[in-house]
């Protein structure tokens, strides 16, 4: 079972906030999100909102799926259809388990606005920060693999030690 520190999912989300709510969207992270935000517009049209034109936890979730779905080929655990939402006590732990971390995400968002839906906005966030959590654990998945070869990322590999090294990453993908 791997896991993630609860700090690492907040610091991600705030730093999305943070880049999202200030209106300057420069830089890596900006033009991320606003990526996101054009790939998930037409489907933020299209799903039902509350009264107050926000999204209900599944329409966000649904909206995400789709986004990892279409545009990178990810199912993610965590963000199925008949997920629902788990005890928010899940906050006051250390680490959680990293099928968990979307439900995570959508309770920390749902409890910072209080309540009443998430906006496009907090949906681009909540996407942007799973998104780099999960490259952040591809990134070191990879760099585990590099070393169980004995090998350095920055150095360079012929064929059989490459073919050696993604067989490597995917044990341990599979194995955790």
């Amino acid at each position: 079972m791997r896991s993630v520190a609860i700090q690492d999912v907040e610091a991600r989300l705030s730093a999305s906030f943070a880049a999202t709510l200030s209106g300057e969207r420069s830089g890596p992270l900006g033009l991320r999100l606003d990526i996101i935000e054009a790939a998930m517009w037409q489907t933020f049209q299209a799903v039902p909102k509350t009264s107050m034109g926000r999204l209900s936890p599944v329409a966000s979730r649904h909206m995400i799926r789709n986004y990892f779905a279409a545009t990178h080929g990810w199912i993610i655990n965590g963000l199925e259809q008949h997920a629902m939402n788990t005890n928010v006590t899940d906050v006051h732990q250390s680490t959680i388990l990293l099928d968990r971390v979307p439900q995570l995400v959508e309770d920390l968002l749902f409890a910072k606005r209080a309540g009443h839906g998430l906006s496009l906005t907090d949906v681009v966030a909540m996407a942007a920060a799973l998104e780099q959590l999960i490259f952040d654990e591809t990134l070191e998945r990879l760099e585990v693999a590099y070393a169980f070869n004995m090998r350095q990322p920055s150095e360079l590999v012929n064929a059989q030690v490459l073919h050696d090294i993604l067989d490597s990453y995917m044990l341990l993908f599979e194995q955790g």
